[in-house]
């Protein structure tokens, strides 16, 4: 399959080797040494190996486990969101990459700034230069003050760096396109590009939640201030919509009601024009705004979830749905259906993106089940199959400037496949309908894929 057009190249054998795909030629053409392994895959369609460019796996108590599920899911490569000096130093020495076990964790940031490690403009301009030296693949920005974000993206720019992450809602995400912001995760968050879709952005955005001032004091650092949060932050990172102080639905409403196409168009011809490129992450969305589904306790693969963590993400629902009442529910259904609405009017307008799923970032996000989860999504805001799977290869690759290497199934390039049972330029759902993964050359059939499951899910049930 051609993922920059959608044709498909019947008849074809394609060689792997050390790594690399070496050849495709008409079936049957291809001189191939003795004891090469041989997969007939007659009536299967090769694409390239899914990218999850939102994930939070790396560093994780049960990262093997995770990483596991993730290439039998079909994900061969992804983009790791959370990080640590400790955590950059591996991967820059080769750790996470290169094992053709396991996906390749293609770049990760240095610690995400946040008011606690970037409190004031120059402590954000040190943590950049800091980073910088130590070889940062990207800096991330979590939660800052709009005055300590905009001084991130002019010291990254100084030094030749991508900024990434969230856009506060007190934030004008126009005027952060236009200083540089590389890539706006999750739609914001906190309905940040909505409000910049709205009739009435700038009251909105005047009544947008600020970062509380203590919190954005230097007095206070990351350790002290988790030790004192204590379940409010786990919470926070699992849902962070279950600990909302105040009852947002009648804002929220309002974003909703007010939501203009025409904004929404000028907001995305503004990011092509910057380059700023989105990456949705719906079923996070999904699994925070409606975490109250019922769908999402009884979803079959849960079993692939570690039991503690299973236990917090139905604590933290259980608490959440106690303070919701049937209006609030419709509110937030109601948001949903906007965001899938904004995701749809990018994609019609030309606007970069790609797939993540926000893997195990927060609540009922199984790794590798969860970036199919988001191929769902994308297919209910009308996006096309080719889209969806241009979204999870070539994108990706091209957001990352790799397209040399990665992104389309060709010879030079890594080999990194997935064959499939069906068409995916015909629909969407066949991206779930894998019959075999390749991981740098080495093939994983389908009972491979099938084991590696079990292995998963034993080692949870022993632990339980």
């Amino acid at each position: 399959v051609d993922t920059r057009t959608g044709g498909l190249t019947p008849e074809k054998d394609i060689l792997c080797t050390e790594g690399k795909i070496e050849a495709i030629a008409p079936t049957g053409s291809l001189k191939i040494e003795d004891g090469t392994r041989v997969v007939d895959a007659s009536g299967q369609y090769a694409v390239p190996g899914f990218l999850d460019m939102h994930m939070h796996i790396v560093g994780e108590k049960d990262a093997p486990q995770m990483l596991m599920l993730t290439l039998a899911n079909g994900i061969t490569g992804s983009r790791q969101l959370g990080g640590s000096p400790e955590l950059r130093q591996a991967w820059k020495g080769g750790a996470f990459t290169g094992a053709s076990d396991k996906p390749d964790l293609l770049t990760m940031p240095g610690e995400g700034l946040l008011s606690f490690n970037a409190s004031t403009p120059q402590e954000a301009v040190a943590q950049v230069r800091e980073q910088k030296k130590q070889g940062t693949g990207f800096i991330k920005v979590i939660q800052t003050t709009p005055e300590v974000a905009f001084a991130v993206l002019a010291e990254a720019k100084n030094q030749n760096l991508k900024v990434v992450g969230h856009v506060l809602g007190d934030m004008d995400v126009s005027a952060a396109s236009r200083a540089g912001f590389h890539c706006v995760e999750h739609l914001g968050p906190n309905e940040v590009e909505l409000i910049s879709s709205s009739t009435e952005e700038q009251s909105l955005r005047a009544q947008a939640d600020h970062l509380p001032a203590i919190l954005g004091s230097p007095v206070l650092r990351l350790g002290f201030v988790q030790a004192m949060l204590g379940d409010v932050t786990a919470e926070l990172l699992i849902n962070p919509y279950a600990n909302t102080i105040a009852d947002k639905s009648k804002k929220v409403q309002r974003i909703v009601d007010t939501y203009s196409p025409d904004k929404a168009r000028a907001l995305a011809a503004l990011f092509i024009v910057n380059g700023t490129w989105q990456c949705p992450t719906l079923i996070r969305l999904k699994t925070s705004q409606l975490a109250f589904l019922g769908e999402f306790k009884t979803d079959p693969n849960l079993v692939y979830e570690s039991p503690a963590d299973l236990a917090q993400w139905r604590k933290v629902t259980s608490a959440w749905e106690k303070r919701l009442t049937p209006e609030r529910k419709a509110v937030a259904q109601r948001l949903y259906a906007r965001d899938l609405e904004l995701v749809k009017l990018f994609d019609d307008q030309g606007v970069k993106m790609m797939a993540g799923s926000d893997a195990e970032g927060g609540g009922w996000t199984v790794a590798g089940f969860s970036l199919h989860q988001e191929f769902d999504e994308l297919e209910k805001a009308g996006i096309s199959p080719l889209h969806v799977l241009q979204m999870t290869t070539l994108n990706g690759a091209e957001f990352l400037g790799r397209t040399s290497t990665m992104g389309t199934v060709e010879p030079g390039k890594i080999a990194d496949l997935v064959l499939l049972n069906a068409n995916p330029v015909e629909s969407i759902q066949n991206l779930h309908r894998i019959s075999a993964v390749v991981r740098l050359g080495t093939f994983y059939g389908q009972a491979d894929l099938e084991a590696m499951k079990a292995r998963v899910k034993e080692s949870y049930q022993k632990s339980k």
